[in-house]
């Protein structure tokens, strides 16, 4: 069945979806001119009709999950105001012509060797383009110098699941803010073909990646997502600690000799807390050669289970000292835990292994915590207290609340968060990763300067305590938000999300719930760059949907808003 849509002369639309035609050759008639949008997804088609071209006014084409081999080159020359096109998953082999006003394309899932040459020099008002999961070898937009690039509107580029052996040349692209080249062949990296790229999401999973030059930093300095997981790492470089704008670092699954797995377990906030300190301490022994890449190098590669760091009788005391907040015998039969170092660091996570416990102050004694520092005239700005199998927040904290901004509890046992949180006025990022936190206290709301959240894997579900989070001001200053695996059923309140309410919330990590439906209001958080939705229950959006990226995500989301 064929069904047409009336609206106004711009909105008209024509839907042929789900129609089980093997070979639809014509249009109706009357639809031929005048028609805005034609969808003619998921049936049979082997090839667009010659009528086609006669559709000035489209504006969109869907044609995706068909079977096409080519497209109608004759008729899409004449498609002058096609906007957007997607004609994903059919079986293209190439395209040689693309209407010049399109904005966005979708040729994701087709058996493309290569793209049109000179792309970006002819579609001068693309936005989008998704070429994942083809056969590209080599992908070169377009033959100009960078310079001359600097007008592209370009925003969004995938080129996932190819044959690349090396990263796509987008200098220049001043509006590039995502990259997705996952699950190519790329082996190395050069960040000359970064240059002058805003880039805040850049995706090199499963490549064969064996190092990350020194500068990245400086070339990609709006960072805010990396994910090189599953590659040939075997260190990284000490510079990524002191990227402020970098809040997702995903290094999983590569042969680090640099970082110890419960570091890399205890997320973005360790791993960039440990290159912070290593960077300092690298910086402070010699002047590093200007050709060799800053890293961390340490010769134990062996993970370490989270048991095994309480394993001897030495530990097992030094935990129950510091869980109970008592001292006793044990103390002094124990060392104490390191003072704060040059960069207003205090590391008082557990030992590493193979190394003695190290015992810390009476849990709520605020002077006891200050001695322990040793600051003097050093402030202390990061606090770090993962894996040290502490039941409740340690009061002691609040001896550092006029100076401390970073503070990680990661990996503990800490069931509730103190109502005089909000002492901590300085405090810039807050990582609780893997504790036993039901609830949140409304206090929490009254963090002015908090910007980076982490609840990662807490049984916070099945709601949020949103109150706690999206009260201003945290409401106006919290920028990463991750609740991963907080067995969560269902999405933050819409209108609690948006630029209204959240204005600076540009990282939304809700993966791996139990979130059944996505409400299409989400699409209305348009401050939005890193929406994680895999590994929940809902079926829309579609994989598909998800796998174009947070913009296609928003947009899809958008276009399923009713009308009032």
């Amino acid at each position: 069945m064929v069904k047409a849509y009336k609206g106004t002369d711009r909105t008209k639309v024509l839907c042929l979806n789900k129609v089980s035609l093997a070979n639809y050759t014509h249009l109706p008639h009357k639809h031929h001119k005048r028609e805005a949008q034609l969808g003619s997804s998921l049936n049979k088609l082997t090839f667009l009709p010659d009528e086609l071209g006669r559709l000035h006014e489209l504006v969109s084409l869907d044609v995706a999950n068909n079977q096409l081999e080519s497209l109608n080159d004759q008729s899409f020359a004449q498609l002058t105001s096609l906007e957007k096109l997607d004609a994903s998953e059919n079986r293209l082999s190439t395209v040689s012509v693309l209407p010049p006003r399109l904005r966005q394309i979708n040729l994701g899932h087709n058996r493309l060797e290569h793209i049109p040459t000179g792309l970006l020099e002819k579609l001068l008002k693309l936005q989008s383009l998704d070429l994942q999961s083809n056969q590209l070898t080599a992908l070169v937009l377009d033959n100009r110098n960078p310079s001359a690039r600097s007008g592209s509107p370009l925003v969004t580029l995938n080129v996932s699941l190819n044959r690349l052996t090396a990263v796509p040349d987008v200098a220049g692209l001043t509006n590039l803010k995502e990259l997705f080249l996952s699950d190519n062949r790329i082996c190395t990296l050069s960040f000359a073909s970064f240059r002058d790229c805003p880039l805040v999401t850049l995706d090199l999973a499963r490549n064969c990646i064996e190092q990350i030059p020194q500068g990245i930093s400086s070339t990609l300095p709006h960072l805010m997502r990396l994910d090189v997981s599953a590659n040939e790492l075997t260190n990284l470089p000490t510079e990524l600690g002191l990227m402020q704008s970098l809040q997702v670092l995903l290094v999983e699954r590569n042969p680090l000799r640099s970082i110890r797995q419960n570091v890399v377990s205890g997320g973005t906030n360790a791993i960039k807390e440990l290159l912070r300190q290593r960077h300092v301490s690298t910086s402070e022994d010699a002047a590093p050669d200007s050709s060799t890449p800053q890293s961390v190098q340490v010769t134990d590669p062996t993970p370490v289970p989270e048991q095994a760091r309480h394993s001897n009788v030495k530990g097992d005391v030094a935990a129950s000292v510091g869980c109970s907040g008592k001292t006793g015998a044990a103390d002094t039969a124990l060392p104490r835990v390191p003072p704060v170092n040059p960069a207003g660091v205090l590391q008082w996570s557990a030992a590493p292994k193979g190394s003695p416990e190290l015992s810390l102050p009476e849990l709520d004694v605020e002077a006891a915590w200050i001695d322990a520092s040793a600051s003097g005239s050093t402030a202390v700005r990061s606090l770090q207290l993962e894996q040290r199998m502490l039941q409740a927040f340690p009061r002691g904290i609040f001896g550092f609340a006029s100076t401390l901004t970073i503070l990680n509890l990661s990996v503990n046992r800490i069931t509730q968060l103190p109502d005089e949180i909000d002492r901590l006025v300085k405090l810039v990022e807050l990582s609780l990763t893997r504790n036993l936190l039901r609830t949140l206290p409304i206090s929490m709301a009254r963090l002015p300067e908090l910007a980076v959240l982490c609840l990662d894997s807490n049984p916070l579900g099945p709601e949020l305590p949103e109150a706690a989070i999206f009260s201003p001001p945290l409401s106006c200053s919290i920028q990463s938000l991750s609740l991963h695996s907080c067995k969560l059923s269902r999405v933050p309140s819409a209108n609690l999300l948006q630029p209204s309410n959240a204005p600076k919330l540009t990282h939304l990590d809700l993966s791996d719930n139990d979130i059944d439906t996505i409400p299409p209001e989400l699409g209305l958080c348009t401050q939005l760059r890193s929406l994680q939705l895999t590994g929940n229950t809902f079926r829309i959006p579609r994989p598909g949907v998800i796998a174009q990226g947070t913009s296609a995500v928003l947009e899809y989301l958008r276009s399923r808003i009713p009308e009032s």
